[in-house]
């Protein structure tokens, strides 16, 4: 059963995404996300084979909590943005390097043993003493409805989402420096970046190179 609106504005409206939804969100990221993350950019081969059923996965079991959103443009009845997000618990970091490990030497593979060793640098659970956070691991708005405040739109209702199920810290791991800057301007704090440049394969050469502005991958962080 679709969940009801949490907010109708401008048109677009705001509810919990359910599995039902995942079909018509997974065609939506493909377009509007894969395509333009910087991180995803440096493999589209590996992506497709590798990367798109990693992510099903992932993002299904998120979806499965009730803490993600759909926007919809009621005019059109389209998806105009998404938020996949759910729990983590400190045991997850440790079980999504294991799953880093399997993914093999592909660039797909390089680029999740990089999320996760930042994951794991970045020290959340000691840093902020909980044990459990809401992630939000996919932000995404329909390129054509970018910069008139859907992001954002989107991101406070799941602080607010967040706050109303106890989670008592949000996270987000941003690949990229216009997700950053907007997360930095909702509140959330940066806790740990790392250089691209300095993500380097045996031979001392970096393993990826997304283009400028895209320079470092940032783990935000936000009391709630």
């Amino acid at each position: 059963m679709v969940a009801s609106n949490i907010s109708t504005e401008n048109g677009i409206a705001v509810r919990i995404m359910s599995t039902e939804d995942y079909d018509q969100v997974e065609l939506f990221l493909r377009d509007h996300y894969y395509n333009a993350d910087p991180l995803m950019m440096s493999c589209p081969g590996d992506l497709y084979k590798f990367g798109i059923p990693y992510f099903d996965e992932m993002n299904l079991s998120l979806i499965k909590q009730n803490t993600s959103l759909i926007a919809i443009d009621e005019l059109t009845n389209s998806i105009a943005g998404v938020v996949i997000a759910g729990a983590q618990a400190e045991n997850d970091v440790e079980e999504h390097r294991l799953l880093s490990e399997a993914l093999g030497s592909n660039i797909f593979g390089c680029i999740e043993r990089l999320v996760s060793e930042v994951e794991r640098k970045s020290n959340v659970y000691q840093r902020f003493n909980v044990n459990k956070l809401l992630y939000s691991h996919v932000t995404c708005v329909d390129t054509l409805k970018r910069g008139q405040g859907l992001g954002v739109r989107l991101a406070k209702t799941l602080i607010k989402l967040g706050r109303a199920k106890g989670f008592k810290l949000m996270l987000a791991l941003c690949s990229s420096f216009y997700s950053a800057r907007q997360k930095h301007a909702l509140g959330m704090e940066c806790i740990y970046a790392q250089a691209y440049a300095d993500y380097k394969d045996d031979e001392g050469r970096a393993i990826l190179t997304p283009p400028a502005p895209h320079t470092h991958i940032r783990v935000m962080a936000m009391k709630l």
